[in-house]
């Protein structure tokens, strides 16, 4: 597949990535060089989206909620996902 842009060396933390459009963007954004994250509230969907685009992280979680939120990027960075 062409690459359509480069997102080498970026991160991209995509919510409803457990299915639909999503999915979709998450596969896309870790095909065109982003380190993804995929962010759902189901955590067996986000698993199997990071499994099926070979991505090496994902989290459950509301981004709805601030403190939440926050909480979930916080962990992302000890896990190295970001730096």
């Amino acid at each position: 597949m062409q690459q359509l842009f480069d997102l080498s060396g970026k991160v991209a933390a995509i919510t409803g990535a457990g299915s639909g459009i999503g999915r979709a963007i998450a596969a896309l954004f870790g095909r065109q060089g982003a380190r993804v994250v995929a962010l759902d509230l189901d955590e067996t969907a986000a698993r199997e989206t990071a499994d099926a685009a070979g991505l090496a992280f994902y989290r459950t979680g509301t981004v709805a909620e601030h403190p939440a939120f926050i909480r979930m990027l916080g962990d992302l960075v000890l896990a190295g996902a970001v730096a």
